[in-house]
């Protein structure tokens, strides 16, 4: 395993470009997407916090700005529990998150497309149609199962199928 650290020790940690594409650079042979790029985005991440620190201003101005002023927040949650109905117990969670004042709702799917898509359609009934439903499989489903879910569920006004 190769380790980046000593590639940034004693670097400026202001040339973020510089280190990015130097990062890249060295770690092209191991692949250009997944985990390598995941732990490149972290370094990144990193740097860009410790310049807007070194400025004393957030990062977002020093990449041009705010694009806008508000963004909407969903609700994130429904997980399985070891024990319940979450035919039951997820409508109520998200119904909840509804009456905080949430106007989106992201259900964890997975667990087999026929009690997904029952999930689903409880969920979408205790929420109503005018607080958004997206889903996220976390890569349970191949491509055709997803299909298959996806057109199940589309009824209930999907925002997202995310993994």
């Amino acid at each position: 395993v190769q380790s980046i650290a000593p590639w940034l020790i004693g670097e400026d940690p202001l040339r973020t470009g510089v280190l990015w594409q130097m990062v890249y650079a060295r770690l092209r042979d191991h692949g250009q997407k997944g985990v390598v790029i995941q732990g490149l985005s972290g370094i990144d991440i990193a740097l860009w916090d410790i310049k807007g620190k070194h400025f004393g201003v957030p990062a977002h101005q020093l990449l041009g700005g705010a694009a806008r002023k508000e963004v909407a927040a969903y609700a994130t949650g429904l997980y399985r529990r070891k024990s319940g109905d979450p035919l039951k117990y997820l409508p109520e969670e998200a119904a909840g998150y509804a009456a905080e004042g949430f106007r989106a709702v992201k259900l964890k799917v997975g667990f087999g497309i026929a009690e997904d898509a029952a999930v689903t359609r409880a969920v979408r009934e205790a929420i109503g149609p005018d607080v958004a439903l997206m889903v996220d499989a976390n890569h349970a489903y191949d491509a055709v199962a997803a299909i298959r879910l996806g057109r199940m569920i589309e009824r209930y006004d999907i925002g997202w199928f995310e993994e």
